[in-house]
């Protein structure tokens, strides 16, 4: 008798959990935990669930207006899951609330032009629906990453959707991006566990300056940095954080954050940004020296 592969066999476990041939995602997450399924067979697993008769259900996608009330209702709501929301995030929310949301009819014409190949349309459906990954994101709060990691991968979820939507299968992009945000952070989530698995305290990572082996524990147990320094260092970087929201555009401060990885994320080349933001590499070149001076003539100005 032929064994089940593992995508076989999760979806064996989950078709006795459907309702009404039915599955939400939260299920879905939960059965790969338990089966420690691997995450780069998540969209098989979708294909052979749908081949199966059960479809994931679509939560209706929330666009929070991110208005000051609903960025203090966020924070609230995040502090008792113990995520904290800083200044640059809340800026950063801010910011993406203040774009508006797009009707129907202009939704399916940017979506045809993304469809033919329009850097510009694919752009500005992502912007128009920043908030939506702030919605998902929320949902996996609590389960040892930052915010605003979550935000930076749940954002590729959308940049994916935007990428491969289509306007004459899908009804609403939110809806169809939900899923694709969803998915991404499932992966996220699922990797970040399977490597914490695998480290110990105890592992060899290095050498000393004497050549002597270092583990993780010996890293943890070095001296903190001083208290006082790392004061002036938030000062500074609020400071600059300042200054972008008060001279910078909306798409001068998407080019410096991806380029250096603001707030705390990882840097990109020029290349990867451009590529992010469906713009060629000279042209971030530009926009980031344009960004680079507008800052420095503010600051000394």
């Amino acid at each position: 008798m032929r064994k089940l592969s593992q995508t076989e066999e999760l979806v064996k476990i989950l078709a006795g959990r459907a309702r009404r041939h039915t599955l939400t995602p939260e299920q879905i997450s939960r059965a790969m935990d338990e089966q420690e399924y691997d995450v780069s067979g998540l969209d098989a697993l979708y294909a052979a669930l749908e081949a199966r008769g059960i479809r994931v259900a679509e939560e209706e996608a929330d666009m929070p207006m991110l208005d000051e009330t609903q960025i203090g209702e966020l924070e609230h709501e995040l502090s008792a899951e113990g995520v904290a929301l800083d200044d640059p995030v809340k800026a950063y929310l801010k910011e993406i609330g203040r774009v508006p949301l797009l009707t129907m009819e202009q939704e399916l014409e940017l979506a045809r032009a993304a469809q033919a190949g329009d850097a510009d349309a694919r752009r500005k459906l992502s912007e128009a629906n920043l908030r939506l990954v702030v919605s998902v994101a929320k949902r996996y709060a609590g389960r040892g990453l930052p915010f605003l990691d979550l935000i930076q991968e749940g954002n590729l979820g959308l940049i994916k959707a935007v990428e491969t939507f289509d306007p004459q299968k899908n009804s609403r992009l939110a809806a169809y991006a939900a899923r694709c945000i969803d998915n991404e952070l499932l992966m996220m989530l699922r990797s970040k566990k399977k490597t914490a698995r695998e480290v110990s305290l105890y592992e060899p990572i290095g050498t000393d300056r004497e050549g002597n082996e270092i583990n993780l524990l010996d890293v943890m147990e070095q001296k903190q940095p001083d208290i006082v320094e790392e004061m002036e260092k938030q000062r500074l970087n609020q400071k600059l954080y300042e200054l972008m929201e008060s001279v910078l555009s909306l798409r001068e401060k998407e080019v410096l954050y991806l380029r250096y990885g603001l707030p705390g994320g990882t840097e990109l080349t020029q290349k990867e940004v451009g590529k992010r933001l469906g713009i060629s590499r000279s042209y971030v070149s530009r926009i980031e020296k344009r960004a680079l001076l507008r800052l420095r003539d503010a600051a000394w100005g």
